[in-house]
């Protein structure tokens, strides 16, 4: 299946969708039509269609999408209240937490917002870095799992959410530091959690600088045990897709 992504310069949109569990609250179920999104297309496109559709002109605003009848809500402002880009990692990624109330915008410098464009922990109150966001737990809402920047840490971020926005804090606690690794990443964007124990990891060896990918068990119950499963001695960064299927 092809994934697209549309960027769009200097907001973020949020589209409202049901649990994964139940039929969903708007667009079309198990369709797999082509469907042209209406008012898209500028007036010197072969494609205009007569319209342009307006986004909404501040944050928390939102409108309804005309093919699949799903709210469409604004969350920033873009470099114009950031100062960087704003947009949530990959694809393949989900930037949501697991209830809905959360969501991790940025690119290199990350914040967190609640479903309405608020500020609940702004820039610099959030502990990872660079390109690469942090991932949800599947079973805590207020829980990520994120690599201290380029390095081969993994720790957990506990995010305090009572009382505090629009300065909320992150509590770190160090889980594993993989000694054969000389850093470690969420494989480039290959996807969440699936389990709440469970996460695919890429690492650079210490040993010949080749790319490792590992299926890494957290055992989070147990304080400090870790284990990991060479998926392969080594795959290239073109082979990524693979681990992404997993």
């Amino acid at each position: 299946m092809m994934t697209q992504r549309l960027i769009v310069p200097a907001i973020l949109l949020f589209c409202a969708s049901a649990a994964w569990a139940q039929d969903p609250t708007c667009g079309l179920l198990n369709d797999r039509g082509i469907h042209v999104a209406p008012h898209y297309a500028q007036a010197s496109e072969a494609h205009f269609d007569g319209s342009q559709l307006s986004m909404p002109s501040s944050v928390g605003g939102a409108y309804i999408d005309p093919v699949f009848g799903c709210t469409v809500k604004r969350l920033t402002n873009g470099p114009a209240q950031f100062g960087t880009a704003v947009r949530h990692e990959y694809s393949s990624m989900t930037a949501i937490n697991s209830d809905d109330t959360l969501v991790e915008v940025g690119g290199t410098i990350w914040e967190i917002l609640d479903l309405s464009g608020n500020i609940i922990v702004p820039q610099g109150g959030v502990p990872w870095g660079g390109g690469m966001g942090a991932r949800w737990a599947p079973d805590q809402p207020n829980v990520a799992y994120y690599v201290v920047h380029a390095s081969p840490v993994l720790a957990k971020a506990a995010i305090n959410t009572t009382n505090c926005a629009p300065a909320c804090t992150i509590n770190s606690t160090i889980l594993h530091s993989f000694p054969e690794y000389s850093s470690i990443l969420f494989g480039g964007g290959e996807g969440d959690m699936r389990d709440a124990d469970h996460m695919v990891i890429s690492g650079v060896k210490v040993s010949d600088g080749a790319e490792s990918f590992s299926f890494t068990r957290f055992q989070l119950t147990r304080k400090a045990r870790f284990s990991t499963s060479a998926l392969t001695a080594s795959i290239t960064r073109n082979s990524r897709k693979t681990i992404r299927s997993l």
